[in-house]
């Protein structure tokens, strides 16, 4: 009894460490395949609370832990079998990016909930013709004309969201888009995008990655260089160490 005792001891400190490991450096999906009775769910759902980074998923659930979902809405969501998979590792640039549309999120689910609509649309706004597109895009371009999964799950992941986020006030757009995309359409969700909670140490970034970006393009631009060129003499800062290789492959620095 107490070999085997010992040995469970041994498999959960070593589950523990692996959490710990992998929830620091991404979403950990808590997977319980087509077996959607309560036990599993239950199960999933429990391991998944334990870190914001988890969410316990799977194709299909049962009547009994439905009920439970629906009236409690812990951390567990149906994954379609033709949706986009959930990416074993994401990139630096991901992460932050994910983080930044959190805080949007936060931010536009509280202006919804007081009926109001500027502030909402404006945030959306502001991130989707922002940091979206001038700065994530920017860093992701190459990894996605390289059909890098991971780039393109949290494009799909930031997009279908966004879709649901902006239906209230341009219903048609969000419609037609999200069907063509993703066979459901963005008008028909009931509840505001569930995204994980805000890193701050991402967020704190944002501001870093846009002025050395920024002062990239300047000094390109000062010496009559396309955006395109390589360029010489540039130092990323150590504050940004962990998108070193992306900032480099994005500007061409030598």
């Amino acid at each position: 009894m107490s070999t085997v005792s010992d040995s469970m001891k041994d498999d959960l400190h070593q589950l523990h460490s692996w959490l710990v490991q992998y929830t620091n450096k991404g979403p950990v999906a808590v997977i319980t395949g087509k077996n959607g009775d309560m036990d599993t769910v239950g199960s999933a759902v429990a391991l998944a609370a334990t870190h914001p980074n988890m969410l316990a998923c799977g194709l299909h659930i049962g009547r009994v832990a439905s009920r439970y979902v629906a009236k409690h809405q812990p951390p567990f969501r149906v994954m379609r079998e033709d949706a986009t998979s959930w990416p074993k590792q994401l990139a630096a640039e991901d992460r932050w990016v994910l983080a930044e549309f959190q805080q949007t999120m936060n931010h536009v689910e509280e202006a919804w909930t007081n009926l109001d609509i500027y502030t909402a649309t404006q945030a959306l706004k502001a991130f989707g013709t922002g940091v979206l597109p001038s700065h994530w895009l920017e860093m992701a371009k190459s990894r996605l004309y390289d059909g890098d999964e991971h780039a393109a799950w949290t494009i799909h992941r930031i997009l279908e969201s966004f879709l649901a986020a902006f239906s209230p006030v341009c219903p048609f757009f969000c419609h037609y888009i999200s069907m063509t995309l993703y066979g459901e359409s963005a008008v028909d969700v009931d509840a505001f995008p569930e995204l994980p909670e805000i890193q701050p140490e991402l967020n704190a970034k944002t501001s870093e990655i846009e002025a050395f970006n920024s002062d990239v393009w300047k000094t390109k631009k000062e010496n009559g260089l396309s955006l395109n060129a390589e360029i010489e003499g540039i130092e990323i800062p150590e504050s940004l160490e962990a998108f070193r290789g992306t900032l480099t492959r994005m500007h061409k620095l030598l």
